[in-house]
């Protein structure tokens, strides 16, 4: 599959987007923006651009130019989780400075995932 630097399809006028790219066996989705419920059908044909059983070993979630984050991210970050690792594979949240570093922290959502870039999440 030939996805790296694939742009998701989203709605138009959306305040969100993303990005997937693939190295090696690693993907990486790059989010960008307002993430809520109205991302969910980006995030989730993202999530399944992102796996490919047996090819994929890492999942990334780039998450540090995300400008809002809520409880729907926080609860699709969990299931992107759980389905990352029903493949085998490892799923990753990176954020950076961003705002879901702050939310992941607050949540205590931090302590359930991997997450790197967010001091004292761990």
């Amino acid at each position: 599959m030939g996805i790296d630097g694939h742009q998701v399809p989203r709605p138009i006028g959306a305040l969100f987007g993303c990005t997937v790219h693939r190295m090696g066996v690693t993907s990486v989705i790059e989010l960008r923006g307002e993430l809520d419920l109205a991302a969910r059908e980006m995030l989730d044909s993202a999530l399944e651009m992102a796996l490919e059983p047996g090819l994929v070993m890492t999942v990334v979630a780039d998450l540090d130019r995300v400008t809002n984050a809520d409880a729907f991210t926080v609860s699709w970050l969990l299931r992107a989780d759980a389905q990352v690792r029903l493949t085998g594979a490892r799923f990753v949240a990176v954020t950076g400075s961003g705002r879901a570093g702050k939310v992941l922290r607050l949540t205590g959502v931090g302590r359930r995932l991997d997450v790197v870039g967010a001091p004292h999440a761990h």
